[in-house]
């Protein structure tokens, strides 16, 4: 049976996957990579032939009762030159639902299951290491320098507990553990002031989840309104400007 993928031996297929790369897109001043992006570097690198895709678990929640979202599996399985199965990578994604004011119609209904299957897909190929950013929700354009990595990792390491006023709605970026991971903007407060800049805060589920109901209870006050907030973060990085927070715990107000 052939070792090779694409004329290739695997650990060379799979660094090629890993080569660091920064994408020129952005979405609501974020950068993101395209899933034309993600399928394109499968084509070339693993081969048309050589890899299969595979969607299972297609279902449907309501996560708050102003949240729905559609979720699925995605299976990505690299094949040899022989055709046999040699590595699979697995992971959910999900489409939150968006309505429409005037008739509360899903706006995007007929591609909802397209968009549950471009997040798997990305989340799938993260797990092969793909651009360089194993597990990472977006990477900056720009890459650091080795020491003010360093400085940063040992500043980010640290947690502060902060006060914001919240901009926007909880939305689904991801999923961890089949639930699904938060992006959440926000305005940090420093004394009585609100600071001009957003922020961005990542809620995981394995700390959210220590409080269950109080979380319930943000998701469903930032669907209507700015809401003040409380809470323990870790300051992660900053890209473009935008602090990116890490979600730790809720807080008593001040």
């Amino acid at each position: 049976m052939s070792s090779t993928v694409n004329g290739k031996p695997l650990t060379e297929v799979l660094a090629l996957l890993r080569e660091v790369k920064y994408p020129a897109a952005k979405k609501d001043k974020y950068n993101y990579f395209r899933i034309d992006e993600y399928i394109s570097v499968f084509d070339e690198v693993v081969g048309i032939a050589n890899y299969l895709v595979d969607y299972t678990d297609f279902s449907y929640s309501r996560i708050t009762t102003n949240q729905e979202q559609y979720t699925v599996k995605c299976r990505i399985s690299i094949l040899s030159d022989d055709g046999e199965v040699i590595l699979y990578r697995e992971s959910y994604g999900g489409y939150t639902c968006q309505y429409e004011k005037n008739t509360g119609k899903d706006t995007n209904l007929s591609n909802s299951s397209n968009f549950a299957c471009h997040a798997a897909f990305k989340n799938a190929a993260k797990r092969f290491g793909i651009f360089g950013a194993y597990g990472k929700i977006d990477r900056s354009v720009d890459a650091p320098s080795k020491a003010t990595r360093d400085t940063k990792d040992t500043q980010n390491k640290k947690n502060s507990i902060l006060n914001f006023v919240t901009e926007g709605k909880f939305e689904v970026v991801d999923t961890k553990d089949e639930r699904p991971v938060y992006k959440l903007n926000a305005y940090e407060i420093v004394g009585d002031v609100c600071r001009d800049s957003i922020s961005q805060i990542i809620f995981y589920p394995n700390m959210y989840s220590k409080d269950a109901k109080k979380m319930n209870g943000y998701i469903t006050k930032c669907s209507n309104s700015r809401t003040k907030m409380r809470i323990k973060v870790q300051c992660v990085a900053e890209r473009d400007s935008v602090k990116q927070y890490v979600f730790k715990s809720f807080e008593v107000a001040a």
